[in-house]
This record gives structure tokens, C-alpha cells and sequence, in this order.
């Protein structure tokens, strides 16, 4: 007897292993910023407001470079989730194995750079920073991130794996335990007046031993091994490869975007403008954290149904996803703007001149993003990332022009409006268009999906 989609979905996947990632993963979005409001006020006294300054350029820098690790992850999660056939766990290993080469070698080309321009270059002067910090001890801070940089990418597999294994809560879980474990070691150092380049190992390294550590135990009691040379396939090697560089163009394109309106309110309008928009950004920006996590919960297993050929299955579960998520946005988004005034009252404790056409636009880009981020999830499922690219990189260079154009004529307001115009023009109707089509396909069976071992190819 055939499986339907329903009863095949009960079968193979379940409904807890989603629910389960969906809630640790907000439970992760949620302890991060309570750290950092319980870390940062200390800090403050440790180091001084100069020092502070430095911690966050320092942190941010690590989460700009990010987006290379986001090449890794992307291409590993969908190649573990697409995994199918009766050999699926030998497949995994597999897959596995090739990623931790790829992250290996990613990370030493990282680090070692790194770490190279971190001995050799005046960080004083390069980032004018005016004796906030003593040159020695910058030249070790930079030290400590390129390699926490460099080391992130083989700890990082584990989770990647386990994400895609559907075990996801099991990888938030350990995102959780060493953020914790970072946070307590941070406040020992402020304790015991530890200078700013132990602060950042103390924060840094804790985290990427549980990843590393930690999943690899979990990853054993699966029965995966995550390194294994005899398990290494030069042609999933180079698939990984070729999906993971065009995602982490992809990741580069969207996180220079997120930062671009900012950028441009602060130098077209002024400091003033570009902190109403920054505030306003930050607020709207808040729902789409939780928006994204469940979608990330999503996408290893709209990635086996479309392998294993249940595309009216996906076809469903994407709809309803983008329904209910949207649904909910337009009510988020409607009292956001009529309440924005008492929010942000109650948030910074007195009101920010904002103009009407900023908040409506904020509303608008938040809508427009959830059907992004929806529509962004079901494609990375099915391995399109040259659609995923070509179009990323297209909205960044639509969004800036607009952006400028409009912030000439009509404030910060215009940036935000020319980040909707790009989303839409770029973003949202080619992916609409090529889901219309994927799912204008004849169902495949559930042997039509990707062979074991099988590179997928971009639709």
C-alpha cells in the first residue's frame, strides 16, 4: 500500500523533532540577548567605555566573517537532510566526513592569515583607536579571534550534521550549554580583572569546545562519525564545495545588506537619523529571529521529503508555514506601528522622533521578510543556490541606488523602502516563480529523489 504524504511524514520524521528544534532554538535567541545584558554592564566597568567600544567591534568583526561559516553550514545541512535510500546512515557519514575536510581546510585558511596579519599589522593605528587598548594587547585580541575564527568551522560540523539529521534540538542544546559555559567563564575574567584578550578567549572558546566535544558525542551515539578518512568522497567533497562558496556569497550579500541602510541613513542623513533608524530596525528585526528558527527547524525535512519524491508533502507544509507565519506577522506588524511610540518608551524609557513613513516601512520589510526567509528555506531544501546567489547579489545592488535615491528625497525612510523594493523586485518574485514551477512538476516517487551519495543539482 502506498504512503501518503501525511502517513509517510508520521513514518519517517515525526512532528516532535521539529517542535522540539523550533523551541530550543528560541530558547537560544532569547538566553543570548540576556547574556549579553548581564555581560555588557560589567564589561563596561572592567574596561571602560573605550574598551567596550573595542569588545564590540572586535565581536561584531566575528559575526561579519560569519557569513563564511554560513557557506558550510548551508551546504551541509541540505546534503545530510537530502540523504535517502535504504545506505541513508552510510550516506551521512559520508557527507560528514567531506564536510569536516571542507571545514578544516576553511578554517586554516582562515586562521592562518589571520593570525599572520594579527602579529605583523599596527592595530593602534589602523583602527584609530587612540590608546583605548595597549598595542600588545590588541595584537593578542586580534590573535584570539583568528583563531576562534579559524577553529569555528570544523567545531561547527557537528551541529550542522545533527541539524540536518533532524536532530536539531539536540544541536541547540549544545548552542545553549556553551553559551552559558562562554558567559560564566566572561564573568570569572571581569572577576579576577583578566585583560580584554583572555575576556574574548574565555568568551569565545568555551562555546566552540561544546560544539566541537559535545557533538561529536552526540553525533557517536547516532552512530555517525563525523571524521573518518576512509569515508571521504572527493565527488561529494566537491559539491559541498561548489553549494557551500555560492552560499557564502549568498550569506556575504545579505549580511552587507542588512547593515547598508544603517550605513547609508548615517552618511546621507546624519548620526540622528541613523539612530531612529537603527532603533526602529531593531525593534521590527526582533519577530523575524523567531520566524527563522522555525524555519531552520524546517528545512532538513522539507529537504528529505523533496529527496524522497513527497513534493505535495512540502508543497503543504510550505503554504501553511507561510500562512500562519505571515498571518501572525500582519498582526505583529499592525501593533508595532500603531504602538510604536509606547514601545519604545517603555523600552528606552523616553520617546524617539520617528516619522510615520519609517515605522510603515519597517512594518512592510518585516512582512516582506518572513515571506523571504519562508520561500528562501524550501529552495536551500531543494539545493537551488545558483537561483539563491544570482538573486542575493542582485538585490544588494538594486537595494543600494534605490536606497540612496530615496533617503535624498524623502529621509531614513527611504532606505527601508528601498530594501522592500529590492526584496520584492529580487527576491520574492523569482522565488515565486520558481516554486510555481517546482511544484507544476509530476510528484516523483519516493525513489525519483537524489541517489545515495548523489550530488544535487541546482533546478
Amino acid at each position: 500500500m502506498e504512503i501518503g504524504p501525511k502517513a509517510w511524514w508520521l513514518k519517517v520524521v515525526g512532528r516532535r523533532p521539529i517542535a522540539n528544534t523550533a523551541i530550543m532554538g528560541a530558547a537560544v535567541q532569547v538566553v543570548r540577548p540576556a547574556i549579553a545584558l548581564v555581560t555588557v554592564p560589567a564589561l563596561l566597568g572592567h574596561l571602560g567605555a573605550a574598551g567596550l567600544g573595542v569588545w564590540m567591534m572586535a565581536l561584531s568583526t566575528m559575526g561579519v566573517m560569519g557569513f563564511l561559516n554560513a557557506g558550510v553550514a548551508g551546504a551541509t545541512i541540505t546534503a545530510v537532510g537530502r540523504a535517502s535510500g535504504e545506505d541513508r546512515r552510510e550516506t551521512v557519514n559520508i557527507v560528514a566526513t567531506s564536510a569536516m575536510v571542507l571545514a578544516l581546510l576553511a578554517g586554516l585558511a582562515t586562521a592562518v592569515p589571520g593570525a599572520a596579519a594579527a602579529a605583523l599589522l599596527d592595530w593602534q593605528k589602523l583602527l584609530r583607536l587612540n590608546g583605548a587598548v595597549s598595542g600588545d594587547e590588541l595584537k593578542k585580541l586580534m590573535f584570539v579571534l583568528a583563531v576562534s575564527l579559524g577553529v569555528g568551522f570544523p567545531a561547527n560540523v557537528p551541529k550542522f550534521i545533527l541539524l540536518g539529521h533532524l536532530k536539531g534540538y539536540l544541536a541547540h542544546s549544545l548552542d545553549l550549554v556553551g553559551a552559558l559555559a562562554s558567559a560564566g567563564l566572561l564573568i570569572l575574567g571581569i572577576w579576577l580583572g583578566w585583560p580584554i584578550y583572555l575576556l574574548a578567549a574565555a568568551f569565545l572558546f568555551p562555546q566552540t569546545a561544546v560544539l566541537l566535544f559535545g557533538g561529536g558525542v552526540l553525533l557517536t551515539r547516532e552512530r555517525i562519525a563525523f571524521i573518518s578518512p576512509d569515508k571521504f568522497n572527493r565527488a561529494i567533497f566537491s559539491d559541498l564545495l561548489r553549494h557551500g562558496s555560492k552560499l557564502a556569497l549568498y550569506q556575504a550579500s545579505f549580511a552587507f545588506s542588512s547593515h547598508l541602510g544603517l550605513i547609508l541613513v548615517g552618511l546621507i542623513a546624519g548620526p540622528k537619523a541613523s539612530a531612529t533608524f537603527g532603533v526602529a530596525q531593531r525593534l521590527f528585526a526582533l519577530p523575524l529571529t523567531f520566524v527563522a528558527t522555525l524555519n531552520y527547524a524546517l528545512w532538513p525535512a522539507l529537504a528529505k521529503a523533496d529527496a524522497a519524491g513527497h513534493l505535495d508533502w512540502a508543497r503543504r507544509t510550505y503554504l501553511k508555514t507561510l500562512s500562519i507565519t505571515l498571518g501572525v506577522g500582519v498582526v505583529v506588524a499592525v501593533v508595532m506601528t500603531v504602538f510604536y511610540e509606547q514601545i519604545i518608551i517603555l523600552w528606552l524609557g523616553r520617546p524617539i522622533e520617528t516619522p510615520a513613513a519609517l515605522t510603515v516601512g519597517m512594518a512592510a520589510w518585516l512582512l516582506v521578510s518572513i515571506a523571504v526567509n519562508s520561500s528562501d528555506t524550501l529552495l536551500r531544501s531543494r539545493g537551488q543556490t545558483n537561483l539563491l546567489m544570482i538573486a542575493m547579489v542582485a538585490m544588494l545592488l538594486v537595494a543600494l541606488p534605490t536606497s540612496i535615491l530615496l533617503i535624498q528625497q524623502i529621509g531614513a525612510a527611504g532606505a527601508i523602502w528601498g530594501t522592500v523594493i529590492a526584496f520584492v523586485l529580487c527576491l520574492i518574485i523569482p522565488y515565486s516563480i520558481a516554486i510555481r514551477r517546482a511544484f507544476a512538476r509530476p510528484a516523483r516517487g519516493p525513489a525519483g529523489g537524489a541517489a545515495a551519495g548523489e550530488p544535487v543539482a541546482d533546478l
